[in-house]
């Protein structure tokens, strides 16, 4: 809802990138009620915006925003096909919402800052995320899920060292795109010397780059119904 109404004003990449660092402003948990979206647009988001934007134009996205809100219908849940994926951190399965055009993506992190991110900015139909923090669970997931993309956060390194990461990644599909998000790091260093002629040969952003990239890799990989 939101990020449709700075799509209306920016161009989507820029919108994402404004949500996103609005998000890392925000707080570790993206907002869920209408309540707290609000509180965020008005807030975190306003900032956000009126610190890389014109004031003029601020103030546009501010009454859009705000017309935005005034009419918010009730959320409502669509039918869509499904797709089981394990859970984070146990063998069980749960339903996972996957439409036709949304990129899954597989998100190797010990935490779900990056996945709840990803999500709140690119947008749920646009993106959908299965983040897994151990090597049994990323092994799982690379088994299960058909991801064109697999993203590794080294900012939020995960439970395993780049030796067990790699030798999970020989089970990765031909044609998979393998990310890794903080390439600056320790680990991602690390992994990337490790994955050096023997695996996949990993797409390296670092953090300071900006999240552009990393949004665009993504969406490329997206194929609309």
């Amino acid at each position: 809802m939101v990020r449709e109404a700075l799509e209306g004003v920016l161009s989507p990449t820029l919108a994402t990138t404004l949500l996103f660092e609005a998000l890392e402003r925000w707080g570790p948990a993206p907002p869920e009620t209408l309540d707290q979206v609000r509180a965020f647009a008005m807030g975190a988001l306003d900032t956000t915006v009126r610190r890389r934007m014109l004031v003029d134009e601020a103030d546009d996205i501010r009454e859009r925003l705000e017309r935005l809100f005034a009419h918010a219908p009730k959320p409502s849940r669509d039918d869509e096909p499904t797709l089981k994926i394990l859970t984070r951190e146990i063998g069980a399965t749960q339903e996972m919402l996957v439409a036709p055009q949304r990129v899954p993506v597989v998100l190797l992190a010990s935490g779900t800052e990056l996945a709840d991110r990803l999500s709140s900015s690119l947008g749920r139909d646009r993106v959908a995320v299965f983040p897994v923090s151990t090597a049994e669970t990323f092994t799982k997931a690379l088994s299960v899920v058909e991801a064109p993309v697999v993203l590794i956060d080294a900012m939020h390194a995960p439970r395993l060292d780049p030796y067990t990461a790699r030798i999970a990644l020989r089970s990765l599909r031909a044609g998979t795109t393998l990310v890794i998000w903080g390439s600056e790091t320790l680990f991602g260093q690390q992994l990337a010397v490790m994955l050096e002629g023997a695996g996949p040969t990993p797409v390296e952003l670092m953090t300071r780059e900006g999240t552009s990239p990393l949004f665009d890799l993504v969406l490329s990989r997206r194929t609309v119904a």
